[in-house]
């Protein structure tokens, strides 16, 4: 998956929770969106999660404040080593 693909697939997932057009390389700071309550954040959470099967650990949860942020982190999880489903319970 290149740079640009993960930034599309980031936009689309974190649009589709806000209901908000986003565009490519538009930044979003949780601060400042008044759609991104906690509960907006715990969807947003899931979403990623699910669309790129893997699950953010609690430290990164707190620390996902803006849309850049998120693709950071979706990108450390994408260039690990892959993890059978059993390896990926047992690091939570």
């Amino acid at each position: 998956m290149t740079q640009n693909e993960l930034e599309r697939m980031v936009v689309e997932t974190f649009s589709l929770v806000m209901k908000r057009s986003l565009g490519l390389g538009e930044e979003v700071l949780r601060f400042r969106e008044a759609a991104w309550t906690s509960l907006k954040h715990v969807e947003l959470i899931l979403a990623l999660e699910q669309k790129f099967d893997f699950q953010f650990t609690e430290e990164e949860m707190v620390e996902l404040k803006s849309l850049s942020d998120i693709r950071d982190k979706v990108a450390k999880h994408l260039l690990q080593p892959t993890r059978s489903p059993h390896e990926r319970t047992l690091a939570r």
